[in-house]
């Protein structure tokens, strides 16, 4: 379901799996709105600066002072360390969600609203093109069908307060680029 948006909201996070077509949205609307992608260090790659990492992005659309449109922010930090501790116990899933509490009541800029592409892990994998490998987690059905019911959870546990906008990623790319650009530029 989308619907037209409030024109208050100005800091936008785009979520779903890999393959839902979050590139292909920022890169088609990358000349209306303020594209925030990662920020990452990539000599230090942790968990907890993927976390920090996101609400530099918060910080950063912020400061933009218009529209801006984040690649992914802390909803999918924890949902793919939520899928691994669930897996095999390899996450500090639960020390990632102290250090998002802290950071929220320390006042941490907050996004106005979520739009999520929904898609199943199939088609994930099949938009990826990635054949099951043991080794790398992005291609276990399980773990992204994991990431997909915390998604749902979240959005509406951890932060019902925050809009979130269902977007089905099974339309064609224009439609969802379309429906995207109606929420963000309203």
């Amino acid at each position: 379901m989308v619907e037209r948006v409030q024109s208050n909201l100005r800091i936008f996070v785009l979520e779903g799996l890999p393959g839902a077509g979050k590139t292909s949205i920022l890169k088609n609307l990358s000349q209306e709105v303020f594209i925030i992608d990662e920020i990452l260090n990539p000599m230090i790659v942790s968990e907890v600066s993927y976390l920090e990492n996101d609400f530099r992005k918060l910080d950063r659309a912020k400061q933009s002072g218009g529209v801006a449109l984040i690649d992914r922010c802390y909803p999918a930090t924890l949902a793919h360390n939520y899928a691994r501790f669930y897996l095999d116990g390899s996450s500090d899933y639960y020390e990632l969600l102290s250090k998002l509490c802290q950071y929220k009541l320390s006042g941490a800029v907050a996004p106005d609203a979520y739009i999520y592409i929904q898609i199943n892990p199939e088609t994930s994998l099949r938009r990826k093109g990635r054949p099951f490998n043991p080794n790398n987690i992005w291609t276990s059905p399980e773990h992204l069908r994991i990431m997909s019911k915390y998604y749902e959870y979240y959005f509406k546990l951890i932060e019902p307060n925050i809009p979130c906008f269902i977007v089905n990623g099974n339309l064609s790319e224009l439609e969802i680029i379309n429906k995207v650009k109606s929420l963000i530029l309203a």
